[in-house]
């Protein structure tokens, strides 16, 4: 009875803490004003479809150029929603770090002079104190102990309103525990959790509390929701590398149980016939009707025998080459149990040998996961055309589509096209004077900082040598391959209103979005080329499973992601209402893509020769 009675005495006092922070918290949401004064043009429209899709429990579709204030525009009106207690809990999910820093920056002007909790979740490996090591109590200090010492270490940061990664990783230090499942705990007391789509939607990572069994009044806020089709499709797929396997064996070898290195030998054995038959037939992909039965088979009985030992917990040098290969394989299996017609399996012997499970269509995944949510809101400058984003993201066809213009001044973007240019992969060698000529013209009759992007680095770094040698006395800067953090960061910072240089960049890649340039930082971009994805057996598969359902598959696989990557870029050159810049799209099939047009590119100019940018 003393116990009892103590527990519940405890409980008592955290619930009474938390049910008089809600009660406060929703009487300043009642009375909660737009936070920057005046709605933009187009901006209350936004926001009261937001909040209508939560109250009428449904799924919207908004296409915001750069400028309107999308996540303002998104996350005011879901609070309302919060404090008139139609929601539980609001997910802010978005595909890339600077849509995380955004909707941080916003929640702190909106909540300036009020309380509300919300927590920013960052990657396992970004925040682990002690990486390398398992996460257990036997391996890692933080975790030994985490939930005699977690209850301090939430009444300390209670007393915060916005859970961010500096916050949790100064709290979470000083009370030994580990910052990463601390986060996760942290969102059971949040208002807002603005996190990766994993969070929400990877069959594997998603956030379990709160998703299954029983799904609770959540909404999802989905920024950057372009990139959405392409992560859901990666969530779902899985592939197994012929060398991790090898690896694995090596590291196993005379170390493990007789029965693990067998039924793992056993694996790498069956991929080295294959690839055996598809190097004598000269091969380098191949896709296969169906999985191989007698394969699952043998990953399963890998899979059961490695668990088995894992539960012993021991501690062996080779623990982790096996938790390596077992989480790779358990990947496998967990992708095989989705498969159906919108699946295929393939074989690839390039530089080197994998299996992969490719998910070519994610859509009827992502609807049923869009029920973990009452209400949806998937947001993006470029959601054209609309039937493919709302198809892919898991619509029906029959939510609203929201389509906003854009609250600048026209005059302020001109938009050329040049259509002489060639810029397929066959004509490219014979573009590339002519690619510069119409980079460095244009340079010279606007003046100022300029990006320019291309469909690949090999195409960039061909332009790129001829540039600087007809014009040495041009300041340039090129993107390389895989640069870190820092190198990024030094990239992006030459572009100042004291500068006038030349980035050269790739479409899709790190400056094709999510950067923010404004004013003098950026005063145009020549866009090379229409954005087509790279050939290859994937985006084919794609191509003909649309064709076999009798939609236009090049259009599905290859055109809609291409012209995607080209307006993101283009949307780096007007970023406020005082901005003024011009974009010149070099690519003849241009003349083909005016009807994907925005409204506020419906003023473009044609040319035929760079020499008619003097007219600009």
């Amino acid at each position: 009875e003393e116990f009892f009675n103590q527990t519940i005495k405890l409980y008592h006092e955290w619930a009474t803490k938390i049910s008089r922070f809600r009660g406060t918290r929703n009487e300043w949401l009642s009375t909660l004003e737009f936070p920057y004064g005046e709605f933009r043009k187009n901006q209350r429209d936004m926001s009261v479809a937001t909040y209508n899709a939560i109250r009428n429990k449904e799924v919207i579709f908004i296409q915001a150029p750069t400028g309107i204030g999308k996540t303002v525009g998104t996350l005011y009106p879901a609070l309302k929603a919060l404090g008139e207690s139609k929601l539980d809990k609001i997910f802010y999910l978005t595909a890339k770090t600077v849509g995380r820093t955004v909707a941080l920056d916003t929640l702190r002007d909106i909540t300036v002079r009020h309380k509300l909790k919300s927590v920013v979740l960052t990657a396992k490996d970004k925040v682990c104190l002690n990486l390398g090591h398992r996460c257990d109590g036997d391996d890692c200090p933080w975790a030994k102990g985490y939930f005699d010492r977690e209850k301090q270490a939430i009444e300390e940061l209670f007393d915060y309103d916005i859970f961010t990664r500096d916050v949790i990783d100064e709290i979470a230090q000083r009370h030994n525990i580990c910052p990463f499942e601390f986060s996760l705990t942290l969102t059971l007391y949040a208002d807002v959790v603005i996190a990766d789509y994993n969070y929400a939607f990877d069959p594997t990572v998603h956030l379990k509390r709160f998703f299954d069994p029983v799904n609770g009044d959540y909404c999802f806020l989905i920024d950057e929701a372009h990139n959405f089709p392409e992560r859901t499709r990666s969530m779902y797929s899985a592939e197994v590398k012929l060398w991790e396997v090898s690896k694995a064996l090596k590291a196993l070898k005379d170390n493990a149980s007789e029965d693990i290195f067998k039924a793992l030998k056993s694996i790498e054995r069956h991929l080295l016939k294959w690839r055996r038959e598809m190097k004598k037939e000269l091969q380098k992909e191949r896709v296969e009707e169906e999985l191989d039965n007698n394969l699952m088979r043998k990953i399963k009985k890998f899979i059961t025998l490695s668990e088995t030992w894992l539960t012993y917990n021991l501690q062996t040098d080779w623990r982790q080459a096996l938790l390596d290969i077992y989480f790779t394989l358990r990947q496998f299996v967990r992708s095989s149990e989705f498969m159906n017609e919108r699946f295929t399996f393939y074989l690839s012997n390039g530089d080197s040998f994998f299996m992969k499970i490719y998910c070519m269509d994610p859509s009827e995944l992502n609807k049923e996961c869009l029920k973990r949510a009452i209400g949806t809101v998937f947001f993006s400058a470029t959601l054209l055309p609309d039937q493919y984003f709302t198809y892919f993201c898991g619509g029906t066809g029959d939510e609203l589509f929201l389509k906003l213009v854009s609250p600048f001044p026209r005059e302020n973007l001109k938009l050329i096209i040049n259509t002489a240019v060639e810029t397929t992969y066959q004509r490219r060698g014979d573009s590339l004077e002519e690619v510069s000529e119409n980079i460095a013209k244009l340079y010279e009759v606007h003046p100022g900082n300029m990006l320019v992007y291309f469909p690949s680095y090999k195409y960039m770094e061909n332009v790129y040598d001829i540039f600087i040698q007809a014009n040495p006395e041009t300041t340039t800067f090129i993107q390389q391959k895989d640069m870190s953090e820092d190198s990024r960061m030094k990239f992006l910072n030459n572009f100042s209103p004291d500068t006038t240089i030349i980035g050269f960049a790739v479409m899709g890649g790190i400056f094709g979005e999510g950067i923010d340039l404004r004013g003098e930082k950026l005063m145009s971009c020549v866009i090379v080329g229409v954005g087509l994805p790279q050939i290859c057996l994937e985006r084919d598969l794609i191509r003909t499973y649309f064709n076999d359902k009798e939609q236009n598959g090049f259009d599905f696989a290859y055109k809609y992601p291409g012209f995607n990557r080209v307006m993101q870029a283009a949307g780096r050159v007007i970023r406020t209402a005082e901005d003024k810049g011009v974009i010149l799209l070099l690519d003849r099939r241009f003349n083909r893509y005016t009807h994907l047009f925005p409204p506020e590119w419906k003023h473009y100019r044609k040319i035929m020769y760079s020499s008619r940018l003097e007219k600009i």
